[in-house]
Order: C-alpha cells, then sequence, then structure tokens
C-alpha cells in the first residue's frame, strides 16, 4: 500500500509484533516516528526504508532484533541516530544506506554483526567512524563505499573478513589507513578505489587474496607501496591504474597472477621497477600494463627479461609500455625478440 502521503504515525500497540519487514517502507512524508514498542521484534528489513523525511529517530527497544537489512536504507533527512540495542543483529546489510546527512554514528553493537555488505554506503557526511565490534564480520563489501567525508577510520576487528570488495571505495578524504586484520579478505576488488587522499598504506595481510583488480585504482597521491603479499592474487587488472604520485613499486608475489592488464597505466611518475618482479607468473596479458609511465631503461629491461624467463607460451600474450625510456639494444632488444618468437605482441617507447 501507497503510504507516501502519510505525515504522522499514532503510537499503537506493537509490543507483541515480531514481523515488521517493510511496514513503513516508503512513507516519504514522514518527518518523525513515535516511541513504539518494539521488544518482541526480530525482523525489521526495509521497515523504514525510504521514509526521506525523518530527521530524527527514537529510541525503540531493538534488543531482540536480528535482522535490520535496509532497516533505513534512504532515510536521507537523519542528522543523527539513536544508540539503538543492535546486541542480536547479524545481518546490517544496506542498514543505513543513502543516509547522507548523518554526520556521525553511534557506538552501537555490532559484535553479532557477520554482514556489514553496503551498510554505510553512501553516508557522505559522514566525517568520522565509531570503533564497532566487527570481529564476527565477513562481508563488508561496499560497507562504506562512497563515505567522501570521512577523514579517518578506525582500527576496527576485521579478522574474519572475506569481502572487501569495494569497502571503502570513493573514500577521498581519507589521508591514512589503519593496519587491519585482513588475513580472511579473498576479495579486495575496488576495495580502496578513488581514495585520491591517501599517502601511503600500511602493509596488510593480503596472503588470502585472489583479486586485486582495481584495488587502489586513481590513488593519486600514494608516494610509496609496501611490499603486501600477493602470493594468492591471480587478477591483478588497472590496480594500481593513475596512481601518478608512484616513483618506484616494490617486488610483490605475482607468481599466481594471470591478468595484468592496465595495471599501472597511467602511474606517470614510476620510474623504478624491480628485476625479476615476472619470473613466475602464471599468465600474460600485459595489455596497457605500462602504458603512459616513466620506466627507465634498466626498469623496462628488467620488465622483458623476466617475462621471457617466465617462459609463457600459450594463452594472451601481449605486453605494452609506452612514456618511458626505450629498451636497451643489448638487453631489452633481444628479449623482445625471444617473446615474439614465443607469440607474444610487444609494443614498447622506441617502437622497436
Amino acid at each position: 500500500m501507497d503510504c507516501s502521503a502519510l505525515e504522522s504515525f499514532p503510537l499503537i500497540d506493537t509490543s507483541s509484533v515480531q514481523f515488521m519487514r517493510g511496514t513503513w517502507r516508503g512513507c516519504s512524508s514522514l518527518t518523525s516516528f513515535p516511541l513504539i514498542d518494539t521488544s518482541s521484534g526480530t525482523n525489521f528489513r526495509e521497515t523504514w526504508r525510504d521514509c526521506s523525511s525523518l530527521t530524527s529517530f527514537p529510541l525503540i527497544d531493538t534488543s531482540a532484533v536480528i535482522d535490520m537489512g535496509e532497516a533505513w536504507y534512504g532515510c536521507n533527512s537523519l542528522t543523527s541516530f539513536p544508540l539503538i540495542d543492535t546486541s542480536s543483529g547479524t545481518n546490517f546489510n544496506q542498514a543505513w544506506r543513502g543516509c547522507n546527512s548523518l554526520t556521525s554514528f553511534p557506538l552501537i553493537d555490532t559484535s553479532a554483526g557477520t554482514n556489514f555488505a553496503y551498510a554505510w554506503r553512501d553516508c557522505s557526511s559522514l566525517t568520522s567512524f565509531p570503533l564497532i565490534d566487527t570481529s564476527a564480520g565477513t562481508n563488508f563489501g561496499l560497507a562504506w563505499d562512497g563515505c567522501s567525508s570521512l577523514t579517518s577510520f578506525p582500527l576496527i576487528d576485521t579478522s574474519s573478513g572475506r569481502d572487501f570488495e569495494r569497502a571503502w571505495q570513493g573514500c577521498n578524504s581519507l589521508t591514512s589507513f589503519p593496519l587491519i586484520d585482513t588475513s580472511s579478505g579473498t576479495d579486495f576488488e575496488k576495495a580502496w578505489q578513488g581514495c585520491s587522499s591517501l599517502t601511503s598504506f600500511p602493509l596488510i595481510d593480503t596472503s588470502a587474496g585472489t583479486t586485486f583488480r582495481l584495488a587502489w585504482d586513481g590513488c593519486s597521491s600514494l608516494t610509496s607501496f609496501p611490499l603486501i603479499d600477493t602470493s594468492s592474487g591471480t587478477n591483478f587488472s588497472l590496480a594500481w591504474r593513475g596512481c601518478n604520485s608512484l616513483t618506484s613499486f616494490p617486488l610483490i608475489d605475482t607468481s599466481s597472477g594471470t591478468n595484468f592488464s592496465i595495471a599501472w597505466y597511467n602511474c606517470s611518475s614510476l620510474t623504478s621497477f624491480p628485476a625479476n618482479a615476472f619470473d613466475n607468473v602464471s599468465g600474460g596479458n600485459f595489455t596497457d600494463a605500462f602504458t603512459s609511465t616513466a620506466l627507465t631503461q634498466t626498469s623496462i629491461d628488467n620488465i622483458l627479461v623476466s617475462l621471457v624467463t617466465s617462459g609463457i607460451a600459450t594463452g594472451t600474450r601481449v605486453f605494452d609500455q609506452s612514456g618511458g625510456s626505450a629498451p636497451s639494444v643489448g638487453t631489452g632488444q633481444p628479449a623482445i625478440d625471444t617473446l615474439r618468437s614465443r607469440g607474444w605482441t610487444v609494443t614498447v617507447t622506441g617502437g622497436y
């Protein structure tokens, strides 16, 4: 039923109601909500979703609620949120998504929470975030995506987290990032994409990570990058694209890597790249990997020789580099000849 014209709601007896899924969804004209008895409630999924005129919310009893998925999604006029009891909550998927007028958030009890996907996505006015208990959390995909006003982030417990896809994407006011525990993380796709104010990055544990696609894409203020463990990583496509303040890169383990397309594209200050970086890679897709870089002759020689060492002679075999020095006649050009004899398509500065 369309409740978009409903401007107020009475203090009815809801003391025995357990299931309130979607009850006031779309009541976009409500400016306030009564302190109803919700002590029996267990399911608040989508309950106040798109109540876009609510400016405040009462301290209702949510102590028994398990599912809060999308509960306040789209309540974009809320300027504050109460310290409700969320100690039983396991699902916070999209709970406060789009609450873009919130400037702060309370230290709610999320110790039982497992799903935090999209929970605070597009809460673009949040300037800080509390040290909530996320120790049971496994899914943090897009959790803080678009929280563009966050200037710092707490050392939350993410030790159980597996999915970090786009978790902090677009948090472009963050200047630093904590050494969170990501030892269980497998998916880091776009995790820090567009975090353009980060000047450094911590040595987090990424040993279980398989995809790093676009992970640090657009982190244009990074001046250095740590020797993270990427030994399980297969997809590095666009991982560091546009990190145009990096001048050098560490010897990370790319032995499981198959896709490096556009990985360092437009890293326009990147001059130094280590030798032996690709000796043991599993795939040869380096399409535009080093396009628009500033690699020295030694660095481009290092890369070409390493690709020869890898021995890859099947599958995608493409390598592109431009913007830096041409490969040397004595080392780089023979390596190119060898690669081409194995079926590689090679494009480098100097047109060799």
